[in-house]
């Protein structure tokens, strides 16, 4: 959706003119119905894919290409924008890993958001309310200034510790881990982001895309090699390779299924291996049996 929600919402501004509004605002209401639904018959689909993601990019859009008036009173401003603060602060301590997610969860951050834009509008009646004073402190406009990049960063930060590990990682490795998300979004920031906000030399069109096509080629020749070269086996000189039958799961005497009785369960017949100090009871679902072969 970061590719094809910008050019949509180009496109409804540029061919429907001042009708937008006709079709943006039924767009992102049954894309908000779509998200509702697919939290429970497809929140993996409805997690990545733009049908059901729009209408809060279009909720974004919409406060931007109609503005709504600006707030005259300094009381009703301040309320906004804490009831904003409100919101977001809610979901970031009520909505957990188990909750789906977007759905309605997603309108506390959304809304939220967009109620702090709209608090923060300048005027020159008033002066800007709480909210907007608080978001101007410099260590958050400095997150802020780094934010997408800290975004895009603690991926795989976050994903390499993970599968290096293979446990649940402690508070020190999550501190450590945020203090390298910062410190790396920082530095692609400062050198990966600004030098592309000014035309410069190196980032022209021609050098980026020399760059990334030169980049593309050499990791598509990697890949290519490692599949053609069946994964280099000669990494392992003393590994060998023997076939099994997979899925061999011996239905109907080892795995219980079409109303076989766990009483005829036979450890002789089910034991498939000799010789070994140890015996390993591998006992589960489907799940566990596709471990069988191994």
């Amino acid at each position: 959706y970061y590719i094809f929600a910008p050019i949509l919402l180009y496109l409804i501004y540029r061919y429907v003119s001042k009708r937008w509004l006709t079709v943006l605002l039924p767009m992102a209401i049954g894309s908000f119905a779509l998200a509702v639904i697919a939290t429970s018959l497809a929140p993996t689909a409805g997690f990545y894919l733009l049908p059901t993601r729009i209408w809060e990019l279009a909720l974004g859009a919409m406060l931007m290409l109609r503005k709504p008036p600006v707030l005259a009173s300094r009381l009703a401003a301040d309320l906004i924008g804490l009831a904003g603060f409100a919101l977001i602060a809610f979901g970031f301590v009520m909505i957990s890993d188990s909750d789906p997610f977007p759905g309605y969860n997603a309108l506390f951050p959304c809304i939220g958001t967009a109620l702090l834009i709209y608090a923060g509008q300048d005027s020159a009646d008033r002066p800007a309310p709480v909210a907007t004073r608080v978001l101007r402190l410099a260590p958050l406009v400095w997150v802020g200034l780094i934010s997408y990049s800290l975004y895009l960063v603690h991926w795989p930060i976050n994903s390499f510790v993970h599968y290096l590990s293979l446990k649940t990682v402690g508070v020190p490795t999550i501190i450590a881990m945020t203090v390298a998300s910062f410190a790396l979004a920082a530095f692609s920031w400062k050198y990966v982001e600004q030098p592309f906000r000014h035309k410069r030399a190196y980032t022209a069109p021609l050098p980026i895309f020399a760059f990334s096509a030169t980049a593309i080629v050499l990791l598509c020749a990697g890949g290519l090699a490692g599949a053609l070269g069946n994964g280099f086996p000669q990494r392992f000189p003393d590994f060998s390779t023997e076939r099994i039958r997979v899925g061999d799961w011996r239905n109907g005497i080892c795995f219980n299924e079409n109303g076989t009785r766990i009483e005829d369960w036979n450890l002789a017949d089910c034991t498939r291996t000799t010789g070994f100090a140890t015996n390993v009871l591998l006992w589960g679902d489907s799940f566990a049996a596709h471990y069988v072969p191994g």
